[in-house]
């Protein structure tokens, strides 16, 4: 393995070589480096260096392909590659050289992806109109569609010590809104296990669901977050 110091002076094409052989070894259940794959990302993100983002393409593709198809808003109205492209064009157009600066590690990198990858999904699917969702909500939850191995859950975790979860924090109104939106992305629990822990605040499943949606709505017209987010 090689320490993340000598990934920086590798070349892309040394660098593509390595970050292909360390993600074998992660799926062989080996010990692996991730740094070669984090420089990759870097390259591609923080320097804009659009011959590393192809690498990086190259590289992920294949994994984003499964996310989009393990998605449940995945219906096949579009080619899996549609959302594939949508998803990489997401993330190149949101990670800038500054905001790669909050990704610690290769991890966190493929969280933010895979958010990605649901972000494009459920856009299309609210595109379709409110009946893709509406008759069932749950479906289209996050954290229903996380694998053991997910590193999703501890990088949205990490949100709870960011500049952006505080700020998230001082826009929720009451108790109820903070129990959703902290279970929900922070402790990872679904609509029904939110309930089940706070039944004197939510007479049912679906009062949780619109907490969230509407949470979920105002702050996408919230101009603090904007403004931290651009």
């Amino acid at each position: 393995m090689i320490s993340s110091v000598s990934s920086h002076s590798l070349t892309l094409s040394g660098l593509a070589h390595r970050c292909a052989e360390e993600t074998e070894r992660f799926f062989r259940r080996q010990d692996y480096d991730s740094a070669p794959c984090y420089e990759l990302f870097r390259r591609a993100t923080a320097a804009r260096d659009e011959a590393a983002f192809a690498v990086v393409y190259s590289q992920y593709r294949g994994l984003v392909r499964r996310w989009v198809e393990q998605h449940p808003a995945f219906v096949g109205d579009e080619e899996a590659d549609f959302f594939v492209n949508r998803a990489f064009e997401k993330f190149w157009h949101a990670v800038t050289p500054e905001k790669f600066a909050r990704f610690p590690h290769l991890k966190a990198v493929l969280a933010y992806l895979k958010l990605c990858v649901h972000s494009v999904l459920v856009d299309h699917a609210r595109s379709r109109g409110p009946q893709a969702i509406d008759q069932e909500p749950e479906q289209l939850e996050l954290h229903d569609w996380r694998s053991e191995a997910d590193p999703l859950a501890s990088a949205v975790a990490s949100l709870e010590r960011s500049e952006l979860w505080r700020l998230v924090l001082s826009k929720l109104q009451d108790d109820r809104e903070r129990i959703v939106i902290h279970g929900s992305f922070v402790l990872a629990l679904k609509p029904r296990e939110i309930q089940a822990q706070h039944p004197n605040l939510f007479a049912s499943v679906g009062e949780i669901y619109r907490t969230k949606q509407n949470v979920l709505e105002r702050l996408r017209r919230d101009k603090d977050l904007h403004a931290l987010l651009r």
